[in-house]
Formats: C-alpha cells, sequence, structure tokens
C-alpha cells in the first residue's frame, strides 16, 4: 500500500497487552473481561500498525488498551469488515489464512504425533516397559 514500515508493518497482535490470554486460549465472552477478545471481534492479529507502542491521541491510549476490541482501522479493508463479530479465519502467512477449527485440528494431530513419538522412543530404549533383572551375582561388583 506504499505506507512507512516504520509505523505500518508491525501486527497489533504480536505486542497485545493481552496476548498471554491469547496463548492460553482464555478469551472474554462479554466486554469488560480482562481476557482476549478475539472472539468478540477483536482484528488484531490482522491490523498493521504500531498502536500499541505509540498509542492514539498523543500517546494516551489505543483500543484494546480502554477496553474495546481492535477494530482494524489502519487497515483497507475498514469499515467493510463487521465490527463486533469474530472473524473466521486467522492469517497463516503471506496471502494465507486457515480456519480456527482447522488450526485447533492440526495443532492436536502434531501433539499426539510427539506424544506417540516420545512414548515409542522411551520403550525401544528401554526406559519404559517390563524391567530386566539384574545378571550380576550376589557378592559382585
Amino acid at each position: 500500500f506504499g505506507r512507512p514500515k516504520m509505523f505500518f508493518d508491525p501486527i497489533i497482535h504480536d505486542n497485545c497487552q493481552r496476548r498471554q490470554y491469547f496463548d492460553n486460549a482464555i478469551f472474554a465472552k462479554t466486554f469488560g473481561e480482562m481476557c482476549c477478545m478475539l472472539e468478540l471481534g477483536c482484528k488484531g492479529p490482522y491490523a498493521h500498525c504500531d498502536a500499541t507502542t505509540r498509542l492514539w491521541n498523543h500517546g494516551a491510549n489505543w483500543c484494546v488498551q480502554c477496553g474495546s476490541v481492535c477494530i482494524g482501522c489502519t487497515e483497507p479493508q475498514f469499515p467493510a469488515w463487521p465490527m463486533y463479530e469474530r472473524m473466521p479465519d486467522m492469517p497463516a502467512g503471506p496471502a494465507t489464512s486457515v480456519t480456527m477449527d482447522a488450526l485447533g485440528i492440526g495443532l492436536a494431530g502434531v501433539t499426539a504425533l510427539g506424544i506417540g513419538g516420545h512414548l515409542a522412543g522411551n520403550v525401544i530404549t528401554g526406559r519404559i516397559g517390563p524391567r530386566k533383572k539384574d545378571e550380576t551375582k550376589e557378592g559382585e561388583n
């Protein structure tokens, strides 16, 4: 869009003060809760600007800090997208998006494979399973 990267390259979501709630899947169901507001329509994962560090109104505040969702006002799609509705998918890279359900299923699958591989490795190396009796005789070192 020809905008200065210094101001429009950062993604709101990356520096959001409520990011820890997103990472732990703790989502607000109503306004006023101190949780991630993605389910209430926050556009932070889509919005590119430095509002989290520079703030608006001469450094006084920004949308999420004052208890609202990020409405993505710096994006070209603004105000065409719904303000207070959850976005159906998340950006997953340049020109790529994925639905939240598909992302959850994919992460569950990768987790299951990791746990299964770890278990198989422990069984193969003998760390899990029946213990072999010590073959040394009493009195021998």
